[in-house]
C-alpha cells in the first residue's frame, strides 16, 4: 500500500479459513504550530518566574505534546509551561506513533548584566605588560 483510501484485505488461517474486511488508510499531515499569541515571559534576577504561553497546536488528533530543557528533562505535559529559569525550552508534538516535530524557545534573564562590547587598551607608559581587559557592562532593557 502506498497510497491513502479503502482497501479490501483477505485473511487466510493455516487451516484455509478466510475472512475479509476493509481497512482505511489515512494520511496524517504534520500539525501546525499557531504562535499567534505566543507570549514568552523571561525571568528576573536569576528567579523561576520565566513563561511559555499562548501557543496552540492545529492539527489532526490524537496528538500528544511535552516540553523538555536543554539537557532533555521532561518537564510539563501542557502546552502552558510556568516557572522556568533562564534556558531553552522545546516542545515536543507527536501525531503518529514515530513521528514528531520540535519547537525550541529561548527564556532569557533580564536581571543579568550583558556584556555587549569589550575595548582593549594597552599601557604604554610603563615597561611591557600584558593586555589589559576593560569590560564595559551594560544592562539589556526590553
Amino acid at each position: 500500500v502506498n497510497d491513502t483510501g479503502t482497501y479490501w484485505v483477505k485473511a487466510t488461517s493455516a487451516e484455509g479459513c478466510s475472512n475479509r474486511d476493509t481497512i482505511n488508510i489515512g494520511l496524517y499531515p504534520k500539525p501546525l504550530l499557531d504562535e499567534n499569541n505566543l507570549a514568552v515571559t523571561n525571568t528576573g534576577c536569576g528567579q523561576n518566574n520565566g513563561s511559555i504561553t499562548g501557543l496552540q497546536v492545529v492539527g489532526t488528533p490524537p496528538l500528544a505534546y511535552y516540553w523538555i530543557n536543554i539537557v532533555g528533562d521532561t518537564i510539563g505535559f501542557n502546552l502552558d509551561v510556568l516557572n522556568l529559569s533562564a534556558g531553552a525550552y522545546s516542545l515536543v508534538v507527536a501525531y503518529s506513533e514515530c513521528s514528531s516535530m520540535i519547537a525550541t524557545y529561548l527564556v532569557e534573564d533580564d536581571g543579568n548584566l550583558q556584556i555587549d562590547s569589550i575595548a582593549f587598551t594597552n599601557d604604554h607608559a610603563q615597561a611591557p605588560q600584558p593586555w589589559l581587559f576593560m569590560l564595559i557592562p551594560q544592562t539589556r532593557i526590553s
